[in-house]
């Protein structure tokens, strides 16, 4: 009688807490910048409606772009100077949208995030005074 299966390479445990705090990092690290970039053109647009991709072509000289390090409050933008003619205000103001309603997605998360925290310590606090006075 014979079996087969595909053989896994787990992770050694003395690695697992490694590559974990390495993932915490990467997700710590890119939850601190928020970038806003508007492009005006043709851009080839792929995926479905739900998940659309964008292929951003180099050099693509029609873009603003902003990023905020929500950490330290640092503001960046950059855009070509054509942006700055009066027949490119309806792109810029689009892109001031977008930059005060990221500020407000960002404001949201951080609450539910605090009221998430909030409720998991509760939780937590509960379930230790049932086990306390379970002994």
């Amino acid at each position: 009688m014979s079996t087969s299966g595909t053989a896994r390479n787990a992770d050694k445990p003395e690695e697992r807490p490694r590559k974990l705090w390495e993932k915490l990092l990467k997700g710590i690290s890119s939850a601190v910048e928020l970038r806003i970039v508007t492009i005006v053109g043709d851009l080839p647009l792929t995926g479905d409606f739900c998940r659309p991709e964008v292929t951003i072509q180099p050099n693509t000289s029609n873009a603003i772009v902003t990023s905020i390090n929500l950490i330290e409050g640092d503001i960046t933008s950059a855009a070509p100077e054509s942006m700055w003619s009066p027949d490119r205000a309806v792109v810029r103001e689009f892109h001031q949208a977008q930059i005060d309603r990221g500020g407000e997605i960002v404001e949201r998360n951080i609450r539910l995030v605090s009221e998430l925290g909030s409720a998991l310590a509760k939780a937590i606090g509960e379930l230790r005074s049932l086990e306390s006075s379970d002994s």
